[in-house]
């Protein structure tokens, strides 16, 4: 009943005039008192459409927590900036409704008590507030992560606190120790030159949300370079291994572009690899259809369930099943292997644990099948290579040595 009556006449307004949602956006559903997640996806299309764009504005309104810029809270700045950016979604719908200053101030309020900004200002004009001033400036380092801009220079994510704040061309930035979200304010200005990259060193991983709702996990030894633009095509570039939940707009085509191949998508769930062991670059498709290309022209349409391998030497591109539980496993902290040789187990557990291994030659071939999970030491993994197929190790420093006991 409660969820008929959700749905019945359901408009953006009615979303944010309510506590409970509002409370679901600002903290989840441990927060919330009806279970949104199962009623939104009960919803009919139409209806769907009208929590995502309220989704969108509720989180726009959690993104104008602007470090750096406190000041008393006015009415001037609520109409300026709250209104503004409401009203302008509530033009673009056929009902042309326009929200009243008291209604926003209700909902306005209720997002930021939680959040517990009380005081806030946002300056459009202001100079310092811009992406750089809030990260930790360094040379780059192979063992962090890492933020670079267009202009060379590294950012460390070391030590920032869920920091929020806008470029300077209009763009939300969030920071954390485990995510960074982009998101695009109303006067967004696109700038080709605006490229940021995102390096994962070894032994980590880091989230990535796309400012379309995209969301990229990224695998250690990785790196994700995206561009905010208008283009026709969203375009970013990987190198090594990522998990795409890639959101669906049939009018702009998501393209992942890696040195071997390229994978167009409309919206789909697909993981990438781009680790140069074993001798193949590889995507394997979750659900939806992707389209991979490579430079000498080959094209192939890839189905669910299906892995398409770009040998290195050839780019001849290999269509296999594939067990795509296997695959995905690293984004749960897991690592899953079947029939794999002890070389090929070493390199995976060099990325895993940001360590070195020496294999003899006698042991590389090997084979084990198994589940590991990320939080088991480094120094049980050795303990279960030597106790179940006679492999003995010797650590120095960042170097493991694997030979026959």
């Amino acid at each position: 009943m409660v969820r008929n009556f959700m749905h019945k006449n359901l408009t953006i307004d009615k979303l944010l005039q309510n506590d409970d949602f509002i409370q679901w956006i600002v903290g989840g559903n441990t927060d919330s008192l009806m279970n949104w997640d199962e009623i939104i996806n009960e919803a009919s299309l139409e209806d769907k459409k009208v929590y995502s764009e309220a989704q969108k504005i509720l989180k726009k309104l959690l993104a104008l927590d602007v470090e750096g810029h406190i000041e008393k809270k006015s009415d001037t700045f609520i109409d300026s900036s709250y209104v503004k950016l409401l009203e302008n979604y509530a033009s673009q719908k056929t009902e042309k409704k326009v929200f009243s200053l008291n209604s926003v101030l209700k909902y306005a309020a209720a997002i930021l008590l939680p959040v517990a900004i009380a005081t806030l200002v946002y300056n459009y004009q202001s100079s310092t507030n811009i992406f750089e001033d809030h990260l930790l400036a360094e040379q780059y380092n192979p063992e962090k992560i890492q933020i670079r801009t267009n202009d060379g220079k590294y950012y460390s994510v070391d030590g920032v606190k869920g920091t929020s704040w806008i470029t300077s061309n209009g763009l939300f930035v969030s920071v954390s120790r485990e995510e960074l979200e982009v998101r695009k304010a109303d006067d967004f200005k696109a700038d080709k030159r605006d490229m940021y990259t995102v390096l994962v060193p070894k032994g980590q991983r880091y989230e990535v949300a796309l400012e379309d709702g995209t969301n990229v996990e990224l695998n250690s030894a990785s790196q994700l370079a995206f561009n905010i633009s208008d283009s026709k095509y969203r375009n970013v570039s990987l190198d090594g291994e990522a998990y795409f939940d890639v959101a669906k707009d049939k009018n702009r085509p998501f393209v992942v572009k890696t040195k071997r191949m390229d994978i167009e998508v409309l919206g789909t769930e697909f993981n990438v690899s781009t680790y140069s062991s074993p001798n193949y670059y590889s995507t394997t498709l979750v659900e939806g259809s992707i389209q991979v290309t490579t430079p000498n022209g080959g094209k192939r349409l890839i189905e669910p369930s299906e892995q398409a391998r770009i040998l290195l030497d050839d780019y001849k591109i290999e269509v296999h099943q594939a067990d795509v539980q296997d695959v995905v496993a690293w984004t749960s902290g897991r690592m899953i292997f079947r029939n794999e040789t002890l070389e090929q187990l070493a390199t995976k557990l060099s990325r895993w644990y940001d360590v070195e291994f020496i294999v003899d030659d006698e042991l590389k071939d090997i084979q084990f099948n198994g589940t590991l999970s990320k939080d088991k030491k480094l120094l049980h993994v050795l303990q279960m290579l030597k106790y179940t197929e006679g492999v003995d190790y010797k650590i120095r420093k960042d170097t493991i040595k694997l030979y026959k006991d």
